[in-house]
């Protein structure tokens, strides 16, 4: 009690002896007149008043960036029956799809696909019937008639290889005569 009774006095000393100077003193140091006028602030320096800089800068490890087409890339415009689009390509390559259009100009619906082929071939992607290729379906449309589908892969859409002396990408279709492709991407 007697500790409370200490403290209440001591609070009541402080409020009416330092506080009350504190704000006396505040008033006392805040100036009567208006401080001096704004001013503009220069952000950019033109060249003539540049910034003065001492030292370097050193950067490493810079990467050189040149825009390139891949070693194997391929744009073919073709029409479809069984028409290659890249080939004959060497064992064990890879196929990879970015974009396919097809374009079907008949009056009756039909469909179009991608097809990659891995065997032995005379040198021009035909092969033998009683040695039939390995092969793997791409991408597969269906065109209504007068239709144009396109296709783009964010991720290529990849044929990886089969076994075989040679590989080759064709597009096929039933109707050859009224189907055309046009195929983007690259052999790896």
């Amino acid at each position: 009690m007697k500790y409370c009774k200490n403290s209440a006095i001591l609070s009541s000393v402080l409020v009416t002896v330092v506080f009350p100077s504190l704000i006396k003193a505040q008033s006392a140091a805040a100036p009567s007149t208006p401080g001096p006028p704004t001013q503009n602030v220069k952000v950019v320096n033109s060249p003539s008043d540049a910034v003065p800089v001492t030292g370097a800068i050193n950067v490493g490890n810079v990467v050189k960036v040149k825009p390139d087409i891949p070693a194997g890339a391929f744009s073919v415009v073709i029409g479809v029956g069984f028409e290659v689009v890249s080939g004959p390509d060497p064992q064990g390559t890879n196929y990879a799809i970015t974009s396919v259009t097809f374009a079907n100009s008949s009056d009756v619906s039909t469909f179009a696909k991608i097809v990659g082929f891995w065997g032995n071939t005379s040198g021009n992607c035909i092969f033998s019937p009683t040695d039939p290729p390995q092969l793997l379906n791409g991408p597969v449309v269906t065109l209504r008639a007068g239709e144009t589908v396109h296709l783009a892969f964010s991720q290529p859409f990849v044929l990886s290889a089969r076994p075989g002396a040679a590989s080759c990408l064709e597009v096929t279709s039933p109707k050859p005569d009224s189907v055309d492709a046009t195929v983007v991407g690259y052999r790896f």
